[in-house]
């Protein structure tokens, strides 16, 4: 049955107001895939500033990784797949991870991993590295998928720090692996929100092919976070 003219528009005026900050979880819509191996990036629904914003920057990056993948496809036996998951949809805000599989004529195939993370109440993209207190952040905020060449490689030293205790205790490393991250200064990390876990991952980011089997996913949970101490919004929009 037709929705009843009326009501279409009163779900359409509701959609377009002003997000207060306690109804700050959104409605996503999850499009069709583009291709057997490429999903679409996912969107906000609704028509206020903050859905147009946020999408804005969401349809940027799919713009990017078709262009990345119609570059890849021209290469003899080219192959470029994109997925996304959503680890946080609210309170506060949306952590979207995106995964690509590219081999693109080189020596060895590339998996790449990158966070899509926005403030729900303004539509501002952020990088969830500023969630952390100062003195573990690097001086330039990473926005999507490759990072800062100007963010100085020592100022991660203390995020390799963190992650190490952290592998230790959640998932013990081959030796070879510990040895090869202790003795690596230019260690980058990847950082995303998870509402399932109610913790912070992370895992290390633009490793070498070789070093790919040591990049285990680690947790920051709410205790530590707190601990740390973490901005306090991320701590209630994981639960605590």
């Amino acid at each position: 049955m037709a929705m009843r003219p009326v009501i279409a528009q009163i779900i359409t005026l509701m959609m377009a107001l002003p997000l207060q900050a306690e109804t700050l979880r959104r409605a996503l819509i999850i499009p069709k895939p583009l291709t057997s191996d490429f999903d679409a990036v996912p969107r906000l629904a609704g028509s206020d500033p903050v859905a147009m914003k946020i999408n804005q920057a969401l349809q940027h990056a799919q713009d990017v990784l078709l262009f990345e993948r119609q570059e890849c496809l021209r290469k003899t036996y080219g192959d470029f797949a994109a997925r996304w998951t959503i680890p946080l949809n609210g309170p506060h805000f949306l952590s979207i991870l995106g995964s690509t599989f590219t081999w693109c004529g080189w020596a060895h195939p590339d998996a790449d991993h990158f966070v899509l993370f926005f403030d729900l109440n303004t539509g501002q993209q952020l990088d969830p590295i500023t969630l952390l207190p100062r003195d573990l952040r690097p001086d330039k905020p990473k926005l999507g998928r490759h990072r800062g060449d100007e963010t100085s490689d020592a100022l991660y030293l203390p995020l390799k720090k963190l992650y190490l205790s952290r592998a230790i205790v959640e998932a013990p490393l081959p030796k070879a692996c510990l040895d090869s991250f202790q003795s690596d200064d230019k260690m980058h990390f990847l950082i995303w929100p998870d509402a399932k876990a109610q913790a912070l991952m992370m895992m290390p980011d633009s490793m070498a092919y070789a070093q790919n089997v040591c990049a285990e996913i680690v947790s920051l949970p709410l205790d530590l976070l707190r601990h740390l101490p973490a901005a306090p919004r991320l701590s209630e929009a994981l639960g605590g």
